[in-house]
């Protein structure tokens, strides 16, 4: 072996200038025991087979042993190189086994000195620019020509029938084979050469369902070794791929982006990468206002249903109707539905004190309720001070509004000549009112501040009985009932003419 190996021949050299027998140990030679074997062959003469699968940790011992032309013409080097450079640099699925070959960490930090792995990422990369589909199948682009509400979610992102019909019988070695640190910088490349992002999800797809098991670690505080190390592992490829993920919209399904971001989560992931799976989970496909909508009026039905159930805890209450206005705030929808959840929630649930009454009406925003639902509230014993005041002052501003609207409507009509004609002096009777309503208003609230003082200092449930009356006799307010809320509420309207 010494007359084709430099390394081999200098330990002789030196071995005997020493005159002494001496042992050498090579525990660094990249590759296993079967490529060693191989060289051992290759040295006395017999025969050798070069497949895709063991010529670069060839290339890698024979560059290790020095067996280049200085030590023999038409060494195992040269050799091994050139059926590299001839039989599996032109064919991806040589060049994927290639590169699968590398699992060794020598194999694979001497086939990156060397020059192998990029030669082979180059390969790959412009062969898939040519002919995308040897990444596999593709994530379908356009899932949204699917009508039939009798696909689900899923199947909109299945390849169509003619791409499976054409793809078939050509099967290609599938890069999700590779290792995460060969995997990674491949797709990276693929996605700087421009290679269509249909196929590249296709493969990030594959890759995740593969490596990451979603979902298994939550609430897994589990000390065994291997499940350590599964962890981390899955770490990694979480955090790596979330950086390969496509930012178009529509590429990925959201259940991956909902499914990962679970993992990545519970796998303890960087707050970098969580928070690119949370804007890419935001912006998966454009919001459908009618959609929403339609959730939306489930989700308050729902509430209302359950908030006459005496066993629902405040804290439960409390989240759905969270949930209800967290979904309404993408609809401008009014709040009206929350808002007679919580009415018929107090009716049910009456031995809840006045901080407690508080925390469930927390949610409750007066500016976003209609008029009715306002006039309503306004009139409401079940609801809290700083409820009732805000219903009334929104109430007020509501009816102000309408005023001011009907004024200008009827300043602009008189202007252009229209049939309808308004009495200035009518006019300034209703500015005159609405002024005295605004004041009005402003009593209210002092009053009402006094009372609220009032019902902290004697604390009973007589004294705020009282309150309560002192307040409905100063309103003109009636008494109203849980289950009367769609009832018709009598409403001042100011004559015309």
């Amino acid at each position: 072996m010494a007359a084709k190996s430099g390394k081999l021949a200098s330990f002789l050299q030196s071995s005997h200038k020493e005159q002494t027998p001496t042992s050498y140990s090579l525990t660094d030679v990249p590759g296993d025991a079967a490529i060693f074997e191989q060289v051992r062959r290759f040295c006395y003469g017999l025969d050798v087979k070069f497949s895709a699968t063991n010529v670069v940790p060839l290339i890698c011992a024979a560059h290790y042993l020095e067996m280049n032309e200085q030590y023999g013409h038409d060494n195992l080097l040269d050799k091994c190189v050139t059926f590299f450079q001839v039989n599996v640099l032109p064919q991806w699925n040589e060049c994927v086994k290639a590169l699968i070959s590398t699992t060794e960490h020598s194999v694979l930090e001497q086939a990156i000195h060397l020059g192998l792995v990029e030669a082979s990422v180059n390969s790959l990369v412009t062969k898939a620019q040519i002919s995308p589909h040897l990444l596999g199948e593709p994530i379908d682009p356009n899932p949204d020509r699917v009508e039939d509400d009798e696909f689900d979610d899923d199947d909109r992102y299945m390849p169509n029938a003619k791409r499976r019909l054409f793809i078939h019988g050509l099967e290609s070695e599938d890069l999700i084979m590779l290792r995460l640190k060969l995997y990674a910088p491949i797709m990276d490349c693929m996605i700087k050469a421009g290679v269509q992002s249909e196929y590249v999800a296709g493969s990030l797809l594959r890759y995740v369902n593969k490596y990451i098991d979603l979902g298994s670690f939550e609430g897994d505080q589990s000390d065994d070794d291997h499940r350590i190390r599964e962890k981390s592992f899955q770490r990694e490829v979480v955090e790596a791929l979330e950086k390969l993920l496509p930012d178009e919209i529509g590429i990925f399904p959201c259940k991956l982006f909902s499914a990962m971001l679970q993992s990545a989560i519970a796998l303890q992931a960087s707050s970098k990468c969580r928070h690119g799976l949370e804007t890419r989970l935001d912006c998966t496909s454009p919001l459908n206002h009618t959609k929403m909508l339609n959730v939306t009026e489930l989700v308050e039905e729902f509430l209302v249903r359950v908030a006459s159930d005496e066993e629902l805890s405040k804290e439960k209450f409390i989240a759905l109707a969270k949930t209800l206005q967290e979904i309404s705030n993408g609809t401008n929808r009014s709040l009206d539905g929350i808002y007679h959840a919580i009415d018929i929630y107090l009716d049910t649930h009456q031995n809840l004190t006045e901080k407690e009454r508080e925390d469930v009406c927390q949610v409750l925003d007066c500016y976003k309720m209609s008029p009715e639902a306002c006039t309503h509230a306004a009139q409401n014993k079940r609801l809290p001070l700083r409820v009732v005041v805000q219903a009334l002052f929104v109430g007020q501003l509501h009816l102000r509004e309408a005023i001011v609207d009907r004024i200008e409507g009827s300043d602009y009509e008189s202007q252009k000549g229209n049939e309808l004609v308004v009495d200035e002096d009518h006019s300034g009777e209703m500015r005159i009112e609405m002024e005295r309503m605004d004041e009005r208003v402003i009593n209210l609230e002092n009053e009402c501040s006094k009372m609220k003082g009032q019902i902290i200092e004697k604390g009973k449930d007589n004294g705020r009985f009282k309150v309560w009356k002192q307040l409905k006799r100063k309103l003109g307010c009636i008494s109203s009932s849980a289950h009367e809320y769609d009832c018709h509420i009598k409403k001042k309207v100011h004559p015309r003419n």
